[in-house]
């Protein structure tokens, strides 16, 4: 009996051990797994960050040197929007849709009939050298913010209903850094907004500044629109 006894002690102690080995391999393998899905992670939004500063920088290289060739490299078949939102009401706002093959030599979005936003005197031109330095926002709030409009309709009429509830969504926006500083918002869909803008609610809204509003489609970035709130 007491070999019995000792025989079976020594199968469970030999069979502990299989199941602790077992268990340790699975738990490194697991922690091995995780940190690889956080340097992954990392690396991925390390880039995508780049990316985005990378068209940014060609945005306002393109505006400050009046460059229409490179301009229209961000500018994909479904062209941009140009909105102009006077705040205080004083002028009648105005939303503009052109083609790429429609742009002025100059950079000015206008057509026959409307007059829209001069892109060299958005933002200021010594940007340009300090692109590292503009900040990213992302978070919960802002990956469920969207603009609820289609950007690649060309029906300006389509647009220009919504223009109140585009300016709301700027705010919106605006009010999770609500810093005067330029700054790029991640949003849902894979639309973005840099914004060189900020605000106050009370004792009415008012918020004024510049808008970029560029969509992120495979592994390229396109302009879908530019807003100035004056």
């Amino acid at each position: 009996m007491k070999i019995k006894r000792a025989i079976c002690i020594c199968s469970l102690l030999i069979v502990s051990s299989f199941i602790l080995i077992a268990c340790r391999n699975v738990n490194e393998n697991i922690i091995s797994n995780d940190k690889k899905n956080i340097i992954a992670a990392t690396e991925g939004n390390i880039n995508d960050n780049q990316d985005i500063k990378s068209f940014i920088l060609k945005f306002l290289k393109a505006i400050h040197s009046e460059d229409l060739e490179l301009f229209k490299e961000i500018i994909d078949k479904d062209g941009i929007y140009s909105i102009t939102y006077f705040i205080d009401g004083r002028d009648r706002n105005v939303v503009l849709h052109l083609n790429k093959d429609e742009i002025r030599d100059d950079l000015v979005l206008a057509n026959s009939e409307k007059m829209g936003i001069g892109l060299s005197s958005m933002y200021y031109s010594d940007l340009v050298n300090e692109i590292e330095s503009i900040p990213i926002q992302s978070s919960k709030l802002l990956s469920d913010i969207s603009f609820n409009v289609d950007w690649h309709d060309t029906d300006e009429s389509v647009i220009e209903k919504r223009i109140e509830d585009i300016i709301k969504t700027c705010q919106k926006i605006n009010l999770t850094n609500n810093e005067y500083i330029p700054q790029v918002f991640v949003l849902k869909d894979n639309i973005y907004a840099f914004a060189y803008s900020s605000g106050i609610l009370e004792p009415e809204p008012e918020f004024t500044g510049y808008w970029t509003i560029f969509e992120k489609i495979d592994s390229e970035y396109y302009l879908r629109a530019v807003i100035d709130l004056q």
